[in-house]
C-alpha cells in the first residue's frame, strides 16, 4: 500500500512538470513581427504611478546654460530707434550771439547777454566773481591801457543808445609824501552823456584831463581833508603840518598841489533783443587815483 502511494505520488509530479514544460514553450514561441499601428500590439498602462520618474533627469550644467542661451521670450519687445542729437547743431543753436569774440587782441570783453561788449587795448582785474550774463552791470579797476580816446564795440544786438558818466576825486601831489587821496572832500559825479557811433563802434570821449570837473571847494574843507589823508597815511607832524601849509592858498580843486583826477567810468548801454524786448547793461571801471 505504501508502494502504492508513493507510486501515485511521482505520477502527478510527473504531470505537472509535463504540463509546465508545454505551457512555457507555447509562451516562448514567436508570434511574428510586430506591427506598427496594430492596436492589438498597443500596451496602455491604467495605472498612472507606475508612469511617474522615481530618478530625477541628470542636467549638465553646460546644457542649462545652453538652454537659457537660446531660451526665447514669450513676447519680443519692440527695438526702440534711437537717433543721435548731433552735437554740432546743439552747440551752435545754444551758443548766443553774445557769445561770439567780435574782434581779437588784448582787450576787456564782456559777454553780457544778448550781446558783447569789448575794449582794445586795455587790461583789468576784478575782485569778485561776476556773471555778466544774468548781472545787471558789471565793474573791474584798470590795471594797464587808456580809456580816454578808445571805443567800446558792441556786437550781438541792435544798440539803441549808450550813455556815459564819470566819477572824479582830488589828490595832493607832494614830493615828500606822494600821493594822497582827499577822501574827505567827497566824489562828483557828472551827468549823463550820450555817445556817438555807429555800426557798433562808440568813441569814449569827455573824460580828458582839461574836461574833468569837480565840486567847488573851500579853504578849511581842504585843510581838513589834508589833516585826515595826512594821519590815515601815518604821516608825521611835521609832515602835516607842511602838507597844510603847501595849500594855505588854495581856492578851486585843480590849483596846485591839488588835482581832479579821473575814478571811474560808467556806460549804460540799452539795445533790443531779437524778440524786440529792450535790455540794458552798465559796465564800469576805475581807476587808481593815487598813480
Amino acid at each position: 500500500m505504501r508502494y502504492l502511494c508513493t507510486l501515485l505520488v511521482l505520477l502527478c509530479t510527473s504531470g505537472l512538470l509535463l504540463l509546465s514544460s508545454c505551457d512555457t514553450e507555447q509562451r516562448l514561441q514567436s508570434h511574428g513581427p510586430i506591427v506598427l499601428g496594430d492596436p492589438s500590439t498597443i500596451v496602455t498602462e491604467q495605472d498612472s504611478s507606475l508612469l511617474r520618474d522615481n530618478v530625477t533627469d541628470f542636467r549638465s550644467s553646460a546644457a542649462t546654460v545652453h538652454e537659457a542661451a537660446v531660451q526665447v521670450p514669450d513676447t519680443v519687445a519692440t527695438p526702440v530707434q534711437h537717433t543721435p542729437e548731433p552735437l554740432a547743431a546743439t552747440a551752435v543753436e545754444k551758443t548766443p550771439a553774445a557769445a561770439e569774440k567780435p574782434v581779437s587782441g588784448k582787450g576787456l570783453q564782456i559777454a553780457f547777454k544778448p550781446f558783447t561788449v569789448f575794449i582794445p587795448g586795455i587790461e583789468t582785474r576784478s575782485f569778485r566773481r561776476q556773471d555778466p550774463a544774468s548781472a545787471k552791470g558789471v565793474s573791474y579797476s584798470l590795471s594797464s591801457g587808456r580809456i580816454d580816446g578808445n571805443t567800446l564795440q558792441i556786437k550781438g544786438a541792435q544798440v539803441m543808445r549808450v550813455m556815459q558818466r564819470y566819477q572824479t576825486v582830488v589828490i595832493l601831489k607832494d614830493r615828500d609824501a606822494g600821493n594822497l587821496l582827499l577822501q574827505a572832500l567827497g566824489t562828483y559825479s557828472s551827468e549823463w552823456q550820450s555817445l556817438r557811433g555807429a555800426a557798433g563802434t562808440y568813441k569814449i570821449s569827455g573824460i580828458a584831463k582839461s574836461q574833468l570837473k569837480y565840486n567847488n571847494i573851500s579853504g578849511p574843507s581842504v585843510k581838513n581833508a589834508v589833516k585826515k589823508a595826512a594821519r590815515s597815511n601815518r604821516l608825521s607832524r611835521k609832515e602835516e603840518e607842511q602838507l597844510l601849509r603847501s595849500v594855505h592858498n588854495i581856492r578851486h580843486a585843480n590849483q596846485p598841489p591839488l588835482y581832479v583826477v579821473l575814478q571811474s567810468v560808467i556806460w549804460k548801454i540799452t539795445a533790443r533783443e531779437a524778440s524786440g524786448r529792450s535790455v540794458e547793461k552798465e559796465l564800469r571801471i576805475d581807476m587808481d587815483t593815487e598813480d
